[in-house]
């Protein structure tokens, strides 16, 4: 009976698919996060699947071909050929995760002999559950930690790195050379030579957040204006889509609440939540982009102490139609096994192989809302912008 209950066990884990974090019947999972950045990834409008290629590619417009002109009746003309083209690129990320389990667990799990087939099957289907729970969860909190690791030139830009593209290779403090530190290229392109190809940067007043001529709300506006492209009314099928349905302002739990500190602090009385008596704005919003909390922004390794300062979150805006999960069609968390290895033929292994990676389409549709870092405008008062170079 012991050696039928475990080929039942190895063909079960065999021939049943993935849980993508399904908790097991009686096991409360208390290692996620309370809000994962890869959730938006995942959606349906923010992943693509791809197969084939040495590397992920895109064709980007930077420059229009500069042909329009006025001109006189019998003028002569002389068309040229610009290329106008820039190819952006980033190479295939390979990760994986794996749960293991041996003879002895797997037959003592089995119960008494006296069970019948049914609850013996049970007993299997409760223990596959509890190890795929938790290799699941480190699968999909080691992606998270990668979106939002610090960003390297040498893991992420090369193709002799390991590591993804994380939200920070992407969207930039910097108003200078417009990338992270030590970058010179970001997915191949220089944004220090491409005016277009940077990401937006507005500033508020920390020690003043919810004023109004300054604060929060006030960078929010500035924001709004620089990411929001209205393309002209004939031939739209030549510009990008221009709504920011797809858009999300990512934060930590601090910025979440000191945005609802500053609706609150901007209205005559309380109109969140349910009833005018609440307090709370749940699920706030900014001109119908939602404000979101992300755990890992609270504890980012960009930050200068790995740890967001008191009172100076920063509100990244995300537009999800041009910052893509890019998965490869045949290795989307392809399970593999169960395996055992020749020096411990008690022990068996099944791992989930997933390649990846994060695609951005256009740097200046994002931006990052912060505190003032830049230099103050003589006349406003209020940090201003670097004139772009076009």
């Amino acid at each position: 009976m012991a050696g039928t209950a475990l080929e039942e066990f190895t063909d079960f884990v065999a021939t049943t698919g993935p849980t993508y974090l399904k908790s097991a019947e009686d096991v409360v999972n208390e290692a996620v996060k309370n809000n994962y950045l890869l959730s938006a990834c995942l959606a349906n409008d923010a992943k693509e699947s791809i197969q084939g290629g040495e590397s992920i590619k895109d064709v980007i417009l930077f420059e229009d071909n500069g042909s329009f002109s006025t001109y006189k009746p019998n003028a002569t003309f002389s068309p040229g050929n610009p290329q106008v083209t820039d190819t952006i690129s980033v190479p295939w990320r390979f990760a994986k995760f794996e749960y293991t389990y041996t003879d002895q667990e797997v037959m003592l799990n089995g119960g008494s002999s006296q069970l019948n087939r049914k609850a013996k099957f049970q007993q299997y289907k409760k223990l596959k559950r509890i190890k795929e729970q938790a290799a699941w969860t480190s699968g999909l909190n080691g992606m998270e930690d990668l979106i939002t690791a610090a960003p390297s030139t040498s893991e992420m830009e090369t193709t002799s790195g390991s590591d993804p593209y994380s939200l920070f290779a992407f969207i930039s403090e910097d108003t200078t050379n417009y990338h992270p530190s030590g970058w010179s290229t970001i997915q191949g392109v220089d944004p220090a030579a491409e005016s277009r190809w940077r990401n937006q940067v507005s500033t508020y007043d920390h020690t003043s957040p919810l004023d109004n001529s300054d604060g929060i709300i006030t960078s929010f506006d500035d924001m709004i204006e620089d990411v929001k492209f209205e393309p002209p009314q004939t031939r739209r099928e030549y510009f990008e889509n221009p709504t920011l349905n797809k858009c999300k302002i990512l934060t930590s739990k601090q910025g979440v609440t000191l945005y609802k500190q500053a609706l609150r602090a901007n209205n005559d009385r309380l109109v969140g939540g349910t009833s005018p008596q609440d307090p709370d704005y749940t699920n706030p919003v900014y001109s119908g982009i939602p404000v979101k909390k992300v755990d890992n922004l609270s504890t980012a390794a960009v930050y200068t102490s790995a740890v967001e300062a008191a009172g100076e979150p920063r509100y990244y805006w995300v537009n999800f139609n041009y910052l893509k999960l890019i998965l490869h069609a045949d290795r989307h968390f392809v399970k593999k096994g169960p395996m055992v290895h020749p020096n411990q033929p008690f022990s068996y292994v099944c791992y989930f192989d997933v390649w990846f990676n994060l695609f951005c389409r256009s740097r200046q549709r994002h931006g990052v809302c912060l505190r003032h870092h830049l230099p103050t405008d003589a006349i406003t008062g209020r940090a201003r912008k670097p004139a772009p170079s076009l």
